[in-house]
């Protein structure tokens, strides 16, 4: 995972739990070979040329949003529900996943963090998700 810096401010328990606040999950296609910018990608509009465009996807909420305090690391892990992107038709491989604030649209929605999968996970045509593991989908120490 890696942070942008459009999203430093938003990893910290407070913002992730406030219910006033909405998160979403994009699922970035493999075949567009997107590298990561932490400096120059600051909102959605930035990395939607490599978001993945099949029938089928939709982009997911953060829901269930849940900071605890891991005494035994020093740091916060930031939780959530695992993410649903429906039913993407089969044939195309993802790369990775980016978390956004949902302000009004993609061009003022800020980037949180980057996660690329360790190798692309290729779309079936059955339900796509993505289960955050006991660690929480962020940490921040």
């Amino acid at each position: 995972m890696t942070t942008y810096r459009s999203g430093l401010r938003l990893l910290c328990p407070d913002a992730w739990e406030d219910g006033g606040r909405t998160f979403t999950a994009l699922l970035v296609d493999d075949a567009a070979s997107y590298v990561q910018d932490v400096e120059a990608d600051e909102v959605v509009t930035d990395v939607a040329g490599s978001e993945v465009s099949a029938t089928g996807y939709a982009r997911a909420l953060a829901t269930t949003r849940v900071a605890t305090w891991d005494g035994t690391n020093d740091r916060w892990r930031l939780s959530c529900a695992t993410f649903d992107f429906g039913a993407i038709d089969a044939g195309t491989d993802v790369a990775g996943l980016v978390l956004a604030e949902v302000i009004t649209d993609d061009t003022d929605s800020p980037l949180v963090t980057w996660h690329p999968f360790n190798a692309p996970v290729a779309t079936d045509g059955g339900s796509f998700t993505v289960t955050i593991d006991a660690d929480g989908l962020v940490r921040v120490a």
